[in-house]
C-alpha cells in the first residue's frame, strides 16, 4: 500500500511541476532519497536481484541545478558519506534518512556488501583496501550514477551494481579417440590480495603473494562439446602462468592407457579485468592440451 501511495504522490507532483513556476519550484521541500538496486542485468550469476538481506553503502553527492558531475564534480556538496543502505520491507533507505532537496541534482557512488569499502576520493571512487579474493566475500559496486533529478526520479535512484572480481572459467573438449578424464586443472601464481578503486576505471592493484588456484571441483569426462570443469572468482589482475591438467586416458578399447597422466599449456598469459567474464576452452589430446582461440570469450560478469 505504501509503495501504491508512493506512486500516486509521484504522478500527481509530475502533474504539479508541469504547472509551477521556477520561483515556485525554489521553495519545494526536500525529498526523501531512496534506491533502487539491481545486479548488472548481463550478469551470469545472480540473475540481476540484488538480495533484500544484503546492506550496501552509498556516497551522495549534491550540485545546484545546470551543474554536472563531470565538469563540477569538486564543488559539489556531500549528502551522504558511506551511509548505509537497508531494505525496510518496501523500498531501500539510508539509515538514517537523507533529505534530497529538490532543486539540486545528486550523483551517487554505491559498494556492497556494507562494511567492506575502505573510503572515497573524487580520484579513486570507492576504493576497497587489503581486499583478500579467498574471503568468499564478492564486492560489488556502483557509479558514478550521475545528474539525477528528483523530478524524473521521484527521489529513488536506481544503482546498477557491478561485480569488482573478475570471473574465471575454464572448459575442455576432446579432439583424441582416446577417453580423457579431467581430475584437476589448476593455473599456478595468482595474486589474490590487494586494493580495488572504481575511478578512473574500476581496477585492482594486486600484491605480490600469489597462490594455486583449482578449478575442477570433480572429476569430468571431456567430450566432443566443450564441458566447464569449473569457475572461480579471482581478483583482476595479468596472468602469466601456465595451466596445468591432471588425466585419466583409456584408450578405445577401455583399456586403462595412463592415470593421473601430467598435461601443461605452458604459456598462459592473459588480462583479467575487474567486472569481466573470462572463458577458456582447452581442446585435449591424449598427450597435450590447446587452447581454442575462437571460443575465448569476455563479457560483463
Amino acid at each position: 500500500m505504501k509503495t501504491l501511495t508512493r506512486s500516486l504522490a509521484a504522478l500527481f507532483f509530475s502533474l504539479f511541476l508541469l504547472a509551477c513556476t521556477d520561483e515556485e519550484r525554489a521553495v519545494w521541500p526536500a525529498v526523501e532519497l531512496s534506491f533502487s538496486p539491481a545486479i548488472n542485468a548481463s550478469t551470469r550469476a545472480l540473475e540481476g536481484v540484488y538480495p533484500a538481506d544484503e546492506p550496501f553503502e552509498v556516497w551522495a553527492f549534491a550540485l545546484p541545478e545546470g551543474k554536472h558531475w563531470n565538469t563540477d564534480a569538486a564543488a559539489a556538496a556531500t549528502l551522504a558519506a558511506g551511509s548505509s543502505v537497508e531494505f525496510n520491507g518496501e523500498e531501500w533507505v539510508p539509515v538514517p534518512a537523507v533529505e534530497w532537496p529538490r532543486e539540486n541534482n545528486l550523483t551517487c557512488f554505491a559498494v556492497a556488501p556494507g562494511g567492506i569499502a575502505s573510503g572515497f576520493s573524487l580520484g579513486d571512487g570507492v576504493m576497497i583496501e587489503d581486499f583478500d579474493a579467498t574471503s568468499g566475500i564478492h564486492p560489488m559496486f556502483a557509479g558514478p550514477v550521475a545528474d539525477c533529478t528528483a523530478y524524473n526520479t521521484q527521489g529513488c535512484i536506481a544503482l546498477p551494481f557491478v561485480h569488482a572480481l573478475s570471473k574465471v572459467e575454464f572448459c575442455v573438449r576432446s579432439v583424441s579417440d582416446s577417453t580423457i578424464i579431467v581430475k584437476s586443472l589448476t593455473v599456478d601464481g595468482v595474486k589474490y590480495k590487494g586494493c580495488f578503486a572504481s575511478l578512473p576505471f574500476p581496477h585492482w592493484e594486486p600484491d605480490d603473494e600469489a597462490m594455486r588456484v583449482e578449478f575442477c571441483g570433480e572429476p569430468v569426462v571431456a567430450g566432443r562439446v566443450a564441458k566447464s570443469v569449473g569457475v572461480q572468482m579471482l581478483m583482476g589482475q595479468r596472468i602469466d602462468s601456465k595451466v596445468v591438467l591432471l588425466v585419466d586416458v583409456i584408450d578405445k578399447k577401455g583399456d586403462i592407457v595412463e592415470l593421473g597422466r601430467r598435461i601443461e599449456v605452458p604459456v598462459f598469459v592473459d588480462l583479467w579485468s575487474a567486472g569481466k567474464y573470462n572463458r577458456y576452452v582447452l581442446n585435449l589430446t591424449a598427450s597435450s592440451a590447446y587452447p581454442d582461440s575462437e571460443v575465448l570469450k569476455r563479457f560483463d560478469v
